[in-house]
Parts: C-alpha cells; structure tokens; sequence
C-alpha cells in the first residue's frame, strides 16, 4: 500500500443488528461505499485513508488478513 492508491474495504460478516445495519463498525454504520484513497504514510505500516464518511487508518497487516484490497495502485 502507497500513497495514491486506491483500496476497498471488505464487506462484513456479522449479523445484522437492526434497522438494515449488518453491524456497528465505522463503515457500515456510516452507510459507506468502503472505497478510500491513501493519502499519508503515518510511518512504521500505518497509512491515513480518506473514505466517502471520513478518515480511517489502515495498516499492511490489514491488506494481509484481507480485511482490505488495493483495487488501483497508484501510477509510480
């Protein structure tokens, strides 16, 4: 993961909990397309990811346990 790319986070398996939600994280909670663009390296494997309801850190290990994809590498 660098700067400009472009990840997806994966879809959640919980069970819903009501009112349409399919659970209380920070995405689905927020109704959002799970689409974000890297915008700083935070150091160490940290990255600050700017989604359509906020910024959300990510770290390399989440792209590992596929929690998230790099769907669009940014052009180096």
């Amino acid at each position: 993961m660098e700067v400009g790319d472009v990840v997806r986070i994966t879809d959640c398996d919980d069970e819903p909990t009501g009112m349409g939600r399919s659970c209380n994280c920070f995405f689905c909670r927020g109704n959002s397309n799970r689409l974000g663009l890297v915008t700083e390296y935070l150091g160490s494997t940290r990255f600050n990811v700017r989604f359509d309801i906020g910024h959300w850190i990510l770290f390399d290990t989440d792209i590992a346990n596929n929690n998230a994809e790099v769907i669009s590498a940014a052009s180096r």
